[in-house]
């Protein structure tokens, strides 16, 4: 029995991740033993019996792996090395095995993988004085470097080094984009991150640039929120709603029928959200509108991610030039349990 294919390199978990196996002729049997992205911890089996050519789907096992992925902390900066983005597949037939690494997401850009910015978005982002934003990438080995261009309204250019990275093999790599540590970084050359009405982030691998991404500045938001979610392409992208226009608090209570009365053996409460963007052309809300049909959101709050579920079956755009979007969520059910 032969292992014939294996998925391609970084292929995403959210589609079909499909191994080949021939055997010696349609009467054999084998079994196929999948694993962990360690390869250590048998997830399942597979019985391949009746044919001499089989194809082996194994994205459901790769995409249970998934549960730990998160945006990167709060307040953190620079070229990081993000492993958690990147999960394994193994397979095992006797002494045949075979692996391939996938990302978290459920289509790929076109073209190769290396070096690209996974995001659909990399020229109308924006950040606030106090906000973070990351870059996601599979980047090729070598020493990474990231700067970041401010360009002011005079002509002036400022250029200030986000951080470098060394990687012995071709990985996943995020780019922290950190609102005050660029501020911190520009103040020792005369400026601040005010300033500047926008800049552009680029990652080079040594003197080529795999990508680069530019960014709007936008003053301080009081009365907003930001989400962050992963995108289709296995990446996680981040915007700030500019208004929150109504925020609840919601509770289901269980009861339990006493002697003395009903009595509470259970609360569960969630704080529920609508939020509104600001009016952007229709292109933005495109790429905007897929926080709707994420598996995985988040809400920064007191410098952490909450993780949240969107509520809104549709996205309501409010004008047809320049689009308002408005959304509804709601923060995971804390249980209160009384005894």
């Amino acid at each position: 029995m032969t292992i014939t294919s294996t998925p391609a390199r970084f292929s995403p978990a959210f589609e079909d991740a499909l191994y080949a196996v021939r055997l010696e002729s349609a009467s054999e049997t084998a079994t196929v033993e999948v694993y962990d992205s360690t390869g250590s911890t048998r997830l399942g089996t597979k019985r391949l019996s009746g044919a001499a050519t089989h194809p082996v789907n194994v994205s459901a096992y790769v995409r249970g792996q998934f549960l730990s992925i998160a945006p990167l902390p709060v307040q953190s900066a620079g070229v990081v090395s993000a492993p958690q983005r990147v999960v394994n597949s193994h397979i095992r037939i006797g002494a045949t095995a075979a692996s391939a690494p996938h990302t978290a997401g459920c289509a790929q850009p076109a073209g190769t993988i290396s070096g690209k910015l996974l995001s659909e978005n990399s020229a109308n982002r924006e950040l606030g004085p106090d906000e973070q934003d990351e870059l996601f990438c599979i980047a090729p080995a070598g020493t990474l470097s990231a700067a970041a261009v401010f360009s002011g309204t005079t002509g002036e250019r400022v250029s200030v080094s986000i951080g470098t990275l060394s990687l012995s093999a071709e990985g996943p790599v995020a780019v922290v984009v950190n609102a005050a540590s660029l501020d911190e970084k520009l103040q020792r050359q005369g400026w601040r991150f005010s300033e500047f009405s926008g800049f552009t982030v680029g990652l080079a691998s040594g003197d080529t640039t795999c990508f680069e991404a530019s960014y709007a500045i936008r003053p301080a938001c009081c009365d907003g929120v930001r989400l962050h979610w992963l995108n289709r392409w296995g990446g996680i992208d981040g915007h700030t709603f500019q208004q929150v226009i109504r925020q609840s608090l919601a509770s289901e209570k269980e009861r339990l029928e006493v002697g003395s009365g009903d009595r509470i053996t259970r609360n569960r409460a969630s704080e529920h959200f609508s939020a509104v963007s600001e009016p952007r052309v229709r292109s933005f809300n495109r790429w905007l509108s897929a926080v709707a049909a994420s598996p995985r959101v988040w809400m920064v709050r007191e410098g952490a991610y909450v993780p949240v579920e969107i509520t809104s079956d549709e996205m309501e755009i409010h004008n047809d030039r320049l689009g308002a979007l408005k959304i509804g969520f709601r923060t995971a059910k804390a249980n209160y349990q009384n005894l």
